[in-house]
């Protein structure tokens, strides 16, 4: 994409992660979290994997427990890849970060929120706006990002929708923590259309693998 800093879109929301690193420091310092027993601090790169990933229309990301990579380390972050503005993508990544930074444990709790609120995310904890104050923290942030290079999807396609009499269910699990026997069957049309379903606390399921 001409004129972009960075060549791909993972290179972007890596160099993005960095960009409000500092934010997530400045807000840590400060804040106390009684009755969590953990020091709550952002991930090193080494053990944050993030990429753009077809989501369901009605979540624009998703950060899945260490225990859902196969080292049990990594925590991999997704972004909706029908996002394409810049304040957007950071706001989604700052929420995900939340999650990676205190724990998928915590969900959407006190906890959550208190971090989110510090930095400037609005709105309903399960569906974080922009704060005027945000925006303004993310402007610098951006134009030193330069444009994201990506095009965004219009129509997500998982997966090619099988042949009319053929239709398949896939059987998807949670992977949040409390949810480990959460289990939901959708059909794969369905999968392809709207989708996979997401659990109790509003966070993307994974397909279980047929073995």
């Amino acid at each position: 994409m001409a004129n972009a800093k960075h060549e791909t879109r993972e290179q972007w929301l890596k160099a993005a992660i960095e960009e409000v690193r500092p934010l997530f420091a400045a807000a840590l310092k400060d804040l106390e979290f009684p009755g969590y027993d953990k020091k709550p601090a952002l991930p090193s790169l080494k053990i944050l994997a993030v990429g753009v990933v077809p989501l369901n229309k009605r979540v624009n990301g998703t950060c899945w427990p260490a225990a859902a990579s196969v080292d049990e380390k990594t925590s991999p972050i997704g972004i909706c890849a029908s996002l394409k503005d810049p304040v957007e993508i950071i706001k989604t990544l700052i929420h995900e970060l939340c999650h990676a930074t205190v724990g998928n444990d915590q969900k959407h709790n006190a906890v959550f929120g208190k971090l989110a609120r510090a930095l400037d995310l609005a709105g309903k904890l399960t569906a974080t706006t922009v704060s005027e104050e945000l925006k303004i923290t993310l402007k610098p942030i951006i134009k030193r990002l330069g444009i994201y290079p990506h095009v965004a999807f219009n129509k997500i396609i998982v997966d090619k929708a099988p042949p009319p009499g053929k239709v398949r269910n896939v059987t998807f699990k949670s992977v949040t923590g409390g949810y480990e026997k959460y289990r939901a069957a959708i059909r794969r049309d369905h999968w392809n259309e709207y989708g996979a379903p997401c659990d109790p606390d509003g966070i993307e399921m994974v397909p279980v693998r047929a073995k």
